[in-house]
Parts: C-alpha cells; structure tokens; sequence
C-alpha cells in the first residue's frame, strides 16, 4: 500500500517529550486493557525508527486479530514490513 501517513490516520503528533510520553501512556493502555499493542520499528543497521507494527481488532473469543503496520515512505519496498511481520 503506497498512501500517505496521512492518508493512514497516523499523526506524527511527537512534536515535545509531553506528547511523546503521552502517547507512550495511551498505548501502555491499550496493551494493559488487551485492546492493542504497538510497537516502534527502527533499523538494525542505522537505529533509525522506519514505522510502527502491532495487532488491532484482536477478539480474544476466537482467537483473532488483524495486524497492521505503517512505515515511512523512504523504507518502503525494502522488505522492513515483512520482516517486523
């Protein structure tokens, strides 16, 4: 999929240490509660971060989940997403 972040609904809202933590505490949240888990994707070799990856929809019932990913548009075609998957 070749969309825009944007187009995604992931905001990049990290613009102060207040925002990050915040949003650090909101996915701490979501795994806690078992709603959701997402985890930051960096690369091995530069340790830049490349996205993010984690399960949503998950309905433990089933058990099920959809797993979704996002990454920056210049690690796209690299094969980080299959290999995080």
């Amino acid at each position: 999929m070749n969309a825009p972040i944007q187009q995604l609904g992931v905001k990049d809202d990290h613009d102060t240490v207040e925002a990050s933590e915040a949003y650090a505490r909101r996915m701490h949240s979501l795994w806690i509660s078992r709603a959701g888990l997402t985890l930051a994707v960096f690369e091995r070799a530069t340790g830049n971060y490349l996205g993010g990856i984690g399960p949503h929809t998950i309905d433990w019932k089933i058990p099920s989940m959809e797993l979704g990913y996002y990454f920056r548009p210049s690690a796209w075609g690299k094969g980080f997403a299959a290999e995080a998957c």
